[in-house]
């Protein structure tokens, strides 16, 4: 008896990441591609990495005021 394979069928859910995924976003999303001074713009290029040397990455972020554990209350 031979073993018969049967094609595993899977599902592409990344969507058309080409497109921006909250429409709400869409007009910054577009100025930033789309800046010739995106550089500038960025306050701390290397925050990502120092947060990443850190025991604690999270509350490292949040201690710098760019991780919002509920973006709602900014609009209090």
């Amino acid at each position: 008896m031979g073993c018969r394979s049967t094609p595993i069928q899977t599902t592409d859910k990344t969507g058309d990441i080409t497109k921006p995924q909250h429409p709400e976003f869409a007009s910054k999303q577009t100025e930033l591609v789309n800046a010739v001074d995106l550089l500038s713009r960025i306050n701390d290029p290397d925050l990502m990495q120092q947060a990443s040397d850190r025991e604690d990455s999270i509350e490292y972020l949040r201690n710098r005021g760019v991780l919002l554990d509920d973006p709602l209350t900014m609009f209090d």
